[in-house]
């Protein structure tokens, strides 16, 4: 009987969720720097939009590739579509993490992975956009789903239960990983260091490839030409607010 109860305080949870997150993102439109990056599209195109943002705001080409990605596609509920895609993509990220390191059955990580999303959505602190904005939930969610799923197969490869396909996929989520935010990158790197610690597991020959392979790509977003150009411009703005906020800048204001 108490089980009985603790599935259904779950599942009403799950669905009181998803009555309030389906028609709020069904009405959900267009925001702030969406239309940044819709310009872009509309006046380079698509694959010249990346090559100028890497070349001229910053080297995380995994986030930008996302943010661009709703623009090409036509409609008035595109912004609904991107909210419904990436909430599935984290689900399906919390499904394959969950039934990797919990002994648990198919049904039980679909009813988990439906619940911490819930929970997820409902505790985060922010406003909506945190939620429904596409330029942030577009990316963001698919970034931190990236890494669910590579712990999960670096995992599967430590304990010998990989097979060859399953390299081809850690190069593709790795290559995603690295052309996340660098917060992105930083959980990846700890998740996996904190897994060989945990688990005992020695340095081998795969391991040291994945550390590579990491390091490697994200030498490609950390030194892309365009985050030298932000960092001087966010130097120029944070010291024009100090000057603002001191007595003498107050004065010659």
């Amino acid at each position: 009987m108490t089980r009985k109860l603790e599935n259904l305080v779950i599942w009403v949870g799950i669905l009181i969720f998803f009555s309030w997150y389906i028609p709020t993102s069904y009405m959900n439109v267009f925001a702030c720097d969406d239309y940044w990056f819709g310009s872009y599209i509309h006046d380079l195109g698509f694959w010249e939009t990346q090559a100028h943002f890497y070349n001229n705001w910053e080297g995380s080409y995994t986030h930008t590739f996302l943010a661009s990605l709703p623009h090409i596609i036509p409609g008035n509920k595109v912004p609904f579509l991107c909210n419904t895609l990436s909430l599935s993509i984290l689900i399906y990220a919390i499904y394959v993490f969950v039934t990797t390191f919990l002994k648990i059955t198919k049904k039980q990580g679909i009813t988990t992975s439906l619940y911490i999303t819930s929970l997820l959505f409902v505790a985060t602190s922010g406003d909506s956009e945190i939620r429904f904005w596409v330029c942030a939930n577009f990316t963001y969610l698919p970034e931190l789903a990236l890494v669910l799923i590579f712990v999960s197969r670096y995992h599967m490869l430590s304990i010998g239960e990989s097979k060859l396909h399953d390299w081809a996929l850690i190069v593709l989520l790795l290559i995603g990983i690295a052309g996340s935010k660098l917060t992105f990158i930083a959980v990846a790197f700890l998740c996996i260091l904190s897994h060989d610690i945990i688990t005992k597991r020695k340095i081998d020959k795969s391991s040291l490839i994945i550390y590579g392979l990491l390091l490697s790509f994200t030498m490609v977003n950390v030194l892309a030409p365009g985050n030298l150009i932000r960092l001087g411009d966010e130097h120029l703005q944070n010291e024009d607010a100090i000057k603002n906020f001191s007595l003498f800048g107050n004065i010659i204001d």
